[in-house]
């Protein structure tokens, strides 16, 4: 029978010198101060601080949270084969923005994944001004202390200076906001389309709300009524965008239970119009992840294999 063992040794291969990844000391310069996330904070009021950690704990009742590290070296004998994967987190995650974003719900989107990941650093960079009072209220309630403001050469300095970075780059940074963001290294995220927002219904929408979480833009350009129940039923979009409904309970199950394949992937009932999703942003982007494969030395694979029969020889011809 094949058997599954620890390596002697393996819980430390993701141990990092001097105790775990640091910033670079020169990005201490950048770092935004407490007095501003501090005061976004108090200028909050309960309530929307309330809905953004409510989205919080939806992200983390989602995704979950992954174990920090693991390594398994698994032995096929039969097989004659021997396979050993590790996984842990990418010691940096970098989640960079314009400095116009005010959408709390799209930052703990692109944040929460790398914070459930277990990523030792997770940082916050607001390229090309300061950060809106929106985000530094989110940073606050998501306890993401690395903030930094920064002109974007500098960010892109720092994606060079660090190893197996993943990096999250939110809309608005195009080419003229960050000039070398198709030459990056590393594993890098996109949000390349804004929400779109289909209230068919005569629903309970907390408008307040919607407008505060994903940006007044956001609120204002939502589809209501008879154009939002024609994209819901499959109708074309306006446009590049990624479209999310905000619907009654029953006709959220509804549309779980009879439409699969239904163009919008995001429903959201009243109460949930804080959260979002990035289409392909797991806590899966922000792990390493390494795979060896070899040869068990008592067996080679082809002694393993048992070998078809041959056919008899046929007889010599007269």
């Amino acid at each position: 029978m094949d058997s599954i063992c620890m390596p002697t040794g393996c819980e430390d291969i993701f141990a990092e010198e001097d105790g775990g990844p640091l910033w670079p000391q020169w990005l201490e310069d950048f770092r935004v101060p407490d007095g501003p996330r501090a005061a976004a904070y108090e200028g909050t009021p309960a309530h929307l601080r309330a809905a953004i950690k409510t989205a919080l704990a939806l992200h983390q009742a989602h995704a979950g949270e992954t174990d920090s590290q693991t390594c398994r070296d698994e032995r096929f004998p039969r097989r004659g084969f021997r396979r050993t994967s590790t996984d842990g987190p990418a010691p940096f995650a970098l989640v960079a923005f314009p400095a116009s974003l005010r959408s709390p719900a799209r930052l703990a989107a692109a944040l929460m994944p790398a914070i459930l990941a277990g990523a030792p650093l997770t940082g916050a960079f607001c390229l090309g001004g300061e950060p809106t009072p929106e985000v530094l209220v989110t940073l606050e309630l998501a306890g993401v202390e690395d903030a930094f403001a920064l002109p974007s050469a500098d960010f892109v300095r720092l994606t060079d200076d660090l190893s197996r970075c993943r990096v999250v780059l939110l809309h608005g940074l195009d080419e003229a906001a960050l000039p070398e963001r198709d030459k990056l290294p590393g594993r890098i995220w996109r949000e390349d389309a804004l929400p779109l927002f289909l209230l068919p219904q005569d629903v309970a929408v907390d408008e307040e709300l919607l407008a505060f979480a994903h940006g007044p833009d956001c609120a204002a350009q939502a589809l209501r009524g008879e154009a939002a129940r024609a994209v819901l039923d499959g109708g074309p979009l306006p446009g590049p965008c990624l479209p999310a409904a905000v619907l009654e309970e029953d006709e959220i199950a509804r549309l779980v239970m009879e439409e699969e394949n239904g163009a919008v992937e995001l429903l959201l009932a009243p109460g949930c119009e804080a959260f979002w999703l990035h289409p392909g942003l797991t806590p899966d982007f922000f792990r390493c992840r390494r795979r060896a494969f070899s040869l068990l030395q008592h067996a080679r694979p082809e002694q393993t294999m048992t070998a078809a029969p041959r056919p008899p020889s046929a007889p010599p011809l007269a």
